[in-house]
Formats: C-alpha cells, structure tokens, sequence
C-alpha cells in the first residue's frame, strides 16, 4: 500500500446530520469505517459509514455516540 499523507477527518451525528467534530490532519494510514470507534472529547463515537463525498485529503464520516451502560 502505498504511503497516505494525513487528511482532515468530519464526522457528522447520524441522527440529526450536524457536525459534531473535525479533525485537521488525521492519522495517516488509519482509515476509519464503519463499525469503527473514535474517543473525542471524551466522548465515545462509532463510525456508521462514510459518506459518498469522501475524498482522499477530506474524509467525511457519519457517527453515532456510543452510550455506556450505568453502573
């Protein structure tokens, strides 16, 4: 695979379609999809797809927070 230089990563709330964070230059060669998890913020979001519009250097992704069982 050849080597990826770094790319902005947003992420948008599945559920209302808001931007709920953006990364300026993300990871290289960590490539996150669908069933992935970020920690932002302390916070917890699963990755539920990439969005069609989704280029090499602007990756836009569709999240979900993941919420905790109380104890």
């Amino acid at each position: 695979m050849p080597d990826q230089k770094a790319y902005n990563l947003t992420a948008y709330c599945a559920d209302t379609g808001k931007q709920v964070f953006c990364w300026f230059q993300a990871v290289p060669n960590h490539q996150f999809v669908a069933g992935s998890v970020i920690d932002h913020d302390g916070d917890q979001w699963m990755v539920i797809g990439v969005r069609g519009d989704s280029t090499a250097e602007e990756r836009r992704v569709d999240v979900r927070l993941v919420t905790q069982p109380e104890d």
